[in-house]
């Protein structure tokens, strides 16, 4: 995963307690990020929400940017954490077990995956029934804000029938000022 810039300069608009809102994350979940990368912004302040008692699977491709994400999550004493060089990408690509965490996270990740289909399935796989999936990407109502972004931005209805095949809800569509959306989407008990 490539991130540019342009990302780095305008992930910092996207604030983590809106993430954690948005996922109605409490203390003592299990959490996984994929794509988690080794700034930390949001799965450092959701090992802080869910605490000792909950656990936080931080998941990446690079493994380089899980070393730099372990060292920042050692800086703040979070010992609530795994850190996992995976590919999400595959079934069972993310090592965890089946109907293992109460969320799973995607922020900035989606729009660089190459098979969307197979990523939603194995986030369905790994979350217990009635957990949800937060994706969350580039984009806006009106498309992507900014040229240099085009090849971040996709739609998220672009991938309804891979949410269905990985039998998850649709629960929630929504944009977050001034430059993504989001989907929520639950898995039946």
């Amino acid at each position: 995963m490539v991130r540019s810039a342009i990302t780095i300069q305008h992930q910092e608009k996207l604030e983590a307690r809106t993430i954690i809102n948005r996922a109605s994350i409490e203390h003592g979940m299990d959490i996984a990020e994929i794509g988690a990368g080794g700034g930390g912004h949001t799965v450092l302040p959701i090992a802080m929400r869910v605490g000792e008692e909950g656990h936080v699977y931080a998941i990446d491709v690079q493994k380089n940017m899980l070393e730099i994400l372990e060292s920042r999550a050692n800086g703040h004493m979070l010992h609530n954490m795994d850190f996992i060089h995976a590919n999400a990408e595959k079934i069972n690509g993310t090592t965890l077990d089946s109907e293992s965490v109460d969320r799973v996270i995607f922020v900035n990740t989606m729009h660089q995956m190459e098979e969307k289909g197979i990523a939603v399935k194995e986030a369905s796989r790994i979350l217990k029934p009635g957990g949800e999936v937060l994706i969350i990407d580039w984009g806006t109502k009106l498309g992507c804000p900014y040229p240099a972004l085009e090849s971040y931005c996709f739609d998220p209805h672009n991938i309804e029938s891979e949410i269905k095949d990985a039998q998850l809800v649709h629960v929630d569509t929504f944009y977050v000022k001034p430059y993504y959306w989001g989907l929520l989407l639950r898995k039946n008990v």
